[in-house]
């Protein structure tokens, strides 16, 4: 489990003061790394990690909306990363997150169908960054204040 990992009480409450930057990818290294550039990158964000789907939606359950999802697609459990894109945008607190997929094998039919930004692993970290500054800039520009 990442270090950020959200079986901590203490991370729940120190995740309410600030925007959430959400990864979640069920390689512990790959999440630890992730979580490690994005905290660096953006530091007026908390950065979470959850290793699986269910994970994810017990933290959007306690703490509410993430500002941006990094979302793996094949997580290794009974829920992948479209069924859990599909779970968060059934609910309207939930349906606008900005969201980038990533994995080895992208779903490119489901992605398109969803409008999700997808990268295909093994990739450059500038362009994962460069990639999710494309995402967060497109939602910036499509969504209303009040839905942010």
């Amino acid at each position: 489990m990442a270090p950020s990992s959200l079986r901590s009480t203490d991370r729940f409450r120190q995740t309410q003061k600030r925007s959430v930057i959400l990864v979640v990818e069920d390689d512990d290294s790959l999440c630890n790394l992730l979580c490690l550039l994005l905290a660096d990158e953006y530091p007026d964000y908390n950065v979470m990690g959850a290793s699986c789907g269910p994970e994810a939606l017990v933290f959007v359950r306690e703490l509410g909306r993430p500002s941006f999802l990094l979302l793996d697609h094949e997580l290794g459990s009974h829920m992948n990363g479209i069924d859990l894109y599909d779970v968060l945008h059934m609910d309207l607190a939930t349906e606008r997150i900005p969201t980038l997929m990533i994995s080895g094998r992208l779903p490119t039919a489901a992605l398109q169908e969803r409008g999700i930004a997808g990268l295909s692993k093994p990739f450059e970290l500038d362009l994962l960054l460069d990639v999710i500054a494309g995402v967060l800039v497109d939602q910036a520009k499509t969504v209303p204040a009040c839905a942010r």
